[in-house]
């Protein structure tokens, strides 16, 4: 049970830094606006509302920052973890082989398995419109928080 809860936490971190950093790159946009926009502007509103993304900015890199170590200290938690759950999960695997071959109908959680898994491709598909198909490396990030 632990495992799968590092599993959620891992795929929780990964929206929350896809989250930060179409945040950021929308504010890095905003930043830079066309000429015409800023003469409407006076200039202690100008320089109010630059300082005010320029905070921000400081702040969304921080939360990536610490997104990616929480992500990375997850992920070692995870692999620690695996090493002990994949002789359970082989044996499961093996008895579900098993009882395939004897043509015994498994079930899962007292429903066909067939169900589970077009369950499973629902979740999936429904999910996947919420957040990006695959989370951003570290080295991604880094470019992404150098970058001005």
């Amino acid at each position: 049970m632990r495992y799968f809860n590092l599993v959620d936490k891992i795929r929780h971190i990964n929206d929350q830094i896809c989250c930060a950093v179409d945040e950021l790159t929308a504010l890095r946009a905003a930043t830079n606006p066309a000429s015409g926009d800023v003469q409407d502007q006076t200039r202690q509103e100008q320089l109010r509302d630059a300082k005010q993304k320029s905070v921000r900015l400081a702040e969304l890199k921080c939360d990536i920052s610490e997104f990616r170590n929480r992500r990375r200290q997850r992920l070692q938690l995870k692999q620690e973890l695996s090493q002990t759950i994949a002789p359970a999960i082989a044996s499961l695997q093996l008895k579900y082989l098993d009882s395939f071959l004897t043509l015994a109908k498994p079930t899962v959680d007292g429903r066909d398995p067939q169900q589970v898994d077009s369950v499973a491709v629902h979740a999936v598909q429904s999910s996947s419109t919420l957040r990006r198909r695959r989370p951003y490396s570290d080295a991604e990030l880094s470019a992404i928080l150098k970058k001005r």
